[in-house]
């Protein structure tokens, strides 16, 4: 998630976050940290996000991002992703979503919902230990990656896909936990997404 952040977010780029649990306020902590404008929507515990709510606070001035979590683990509540993308489209404004604890096991149509960055993480759905990130990317992402002030080393995801334009990664696989996405991929698509 903080790679999603630092990639595209720029100091003074003002953000709106989505914070119906503890995910919620860490991807508003994280984008503050790193120098960005965030205007909170808090959320009653237990309680997705109303759209009109959304809209409501996209339509009062330019913001340059909605960030919110697809699955909040802190509250059981999952948003609804697809009208959220819609909104965020709407007004311009990309969206950096993480779906940490959702992808592989509740729908994320990445590119159909026009979704800018995913986040997904190796120790849920994805049935393997902690350590291995998933980040996909839009092209309109990329291009605010190629601008992008805020300093980063190794989450720098330009120099990821630059590597991998190569078959490499710019620093130290997790080789046993790509061998694990691979294999445990395998077992969802033999199940089958909606059976899993």
């Amino acid at each position: 998630v903080e790679a999603a952040i630092t990639n595209v977010i720029s100091p003074d780029d003002r953000v709106l976050v989505v914070r119906g649990g503890k995910f919620g306020e860490r991807m508003g902590k994280i984008a503050e940290r790193y120098g960005a404008l965030v205007t909170n929507l808090d959320l009653e515990a237990g309680r997705a996000a109303e759209p009109q709510q959304v809209a409501d606070l996209l339509s009062r001035r330019p913001f340059k991002a909605l960030l919110f979590v697809q699955n909040e683990t802190s509250t059981g509540v999952t948003q609804n992703v697809a009208t959220l993308a819609k909104i965020a489209g709407d007004y311009r404004c990309i969206t950096i979503v993480d779906c940490v604890s959702g992808m592989a096991g509740i729908p994320v149509k990445t590119d159909e919902w026009g979704l800018d960055v995913v986040v997904a993480g190796s120790q849920k759905a994805f049935m393997l230990p902690p350590g291995l990130s998933l980040v996909s990317m839009s092209a309109r992402a990329w291009e605010l990656a190629e601008s992008c002030r805020t300093p980063r080393f190794y989450f720098d995801l330009v120099a990821a896909r630059n590597s991998l334009a190569k078959g490499q990664t710019p620093y130290t696989p997790a080789v046993p936990l790509i061998q694990g996405v691979d294999a445990s991929l395998q077992l969802i698509e033999a199940e089958g997404l909606d059976n899993v």
